[in-house]
């Protein structure tokens, strides 16, 4: 078990930051200079934070009101750092080693026998007498792994690990670390921007916004239901459609009253009048020709495409719909099977469950029904 409940002062954020490791992959997600990196750095005794706490199980690595704080070698945290900050006179085998010996006090024995298992473990057990520009960046970021992982972490903190490298090997090394975490079972704090990863990395997700945990919890959870507009900006929810709810008769549902028309809600404990933000992620529209059929789907109107971007592995679309722009995503086959072009026209369907409303002010003066 991981606490950190700390605070520090930095040059453009108050950083104040708060939550738990109880094990599996945590991710610190959020935009450039949000205090992610810092706080992989506080937590690893490289910065100290100015108040607060950090416990890793039974031991306090830093407490500021009781006068600790252990130094880097002295706490089992492996950590890699963005630019990974091998040894570049040294071979492989010497920079997981060396720090054992030196940093930790390892007979050269126990160290080498490590290094040698650590290489083998991320698959370069022959490539031990390789110095960093004899390898390749994905093959240096596997020896900066297998160095954090030497020490028996209780914790790993991987800073952006693979950012640096082609989308290919990305994948490849994000399946390699589920792998290798599965195995080893070592709490990991992994830090990046990128939401795709985030997904695919973490167990659990925290949205770091300048300096702090908006919201954390699984990152599915947190696509389909974020916790404010600041949140769901950054896990590219893209449709926020401002509103407000309403209730058409006595009893009856609440409804999000907006320009693309009355959203019905599953429920809605929030009073008429209130203003709100509708939230539609890009993959909960579907998109039809106008000859498409009625389901039971939320149909919400008809719209002309504006533009479409194809990603390879889906096509990005926008349509025009009572005057806001819709992003909607697809798969190359549906669409090719649509014939997406610019000024052609459509249907959008959204299910239910697929809006998530987000509070704002209660309105003082809601706008009347709509009588169209």
């Amino acid at each position: 078990m991981l606490r950190v409940d700390i605070r520090k002062r930095l040059a453009t954020i108050d950083l104040d930051m708060r939550f738990e490791l109880a094990g599996d992959v945590l991710v610190l997600f959020g935009a450039s200079g949000s205090g992610k990196s810092m706080t992989l750095k506080m937590i690893a005794g490289i910065e100290q934070p100015d108040s607060g706490v950090i416990q890793a199980n039974d031991l306090l690595l830093f407490d500021r009101t009781a006068g600790i704080g252990l130094p880097p070698q002295t706490r089992r945290i492996g950590y890699v750092p963005q630019n990974y900050t091998l040894f570049p006179h040294l071979t492989a085998h010497a920079n997981i080693a060396m720090p054992l010996r030196k940093g930790r006090g390892w007979p050269s024995a126990r160290a080498d026998a490590r290094a040698r298992e650590m290489l083998a473990l991320v698959g370069l057990e022959t490539r031990g007498a390789a110095r960093p520009h004899e390898l390749s960046g994905g093959q240096q970021q596997r020896v900066a792994l297998a160095r954090a992982l030497a020490i028996e972490p209780e914790v790993l903190l991987l800073d952006e690990p693979f950012a640096a490298l082609d989308a290919p090997i990305r994948a490849e090394l994000r399946a390699e670390f589920r792998d290798i975490q599965h195995a080893m079972r070592i709490p990991t704090i992994f830090v990046t921007h990128d939401l795709e990863e985030a997904v695919a990395i973490s167990h659990q997700m925290a949205v770091v916004v300048e300096g702090s945990v908006r919201q954390i919890g699984p990152a599915r959870s947190i696509l389909d239901h974020p916790a404010d507009v600041r949140v769901a900006e950054l896990v590219q929810s893209r449709n926020l459609i401002p509103g407000h709810i309403a209730r058409t008769g006595e009893g009856a549902d609440a409804v999000v009253r907006t320009a693309l028309g009355d959203l019905p809600l599953l429920a809605s404990p929030l009073a008429d009048g209130t203003a709100v933000i509708a939230v539609i992620r890009p993959e909960a529209i579907q998109i039809a020709r106008e000859d498409w059929q009625e389901n039971d789907l939320l149909l919400t109107g008809t719209g002309v495409l504006t533009a479409s971007v194809d990603h390879g592995t889906r096509v990005v679309v926008v349509i025009n719909v009572s005057g806001l722009s819709l992003e909607a995503s697809l798969s190359p086959t549906e669409a090719r099977q649509l014939s997406v072009v610019p000024t052609s026209c459509f249907r959008i369907a959204v299910a239910r469950t697929d809006i998530h409303v987000i509070p704002l002010t209660p309105l003082s003066n809601p706008p009347t029904d709509r009588t169209d």
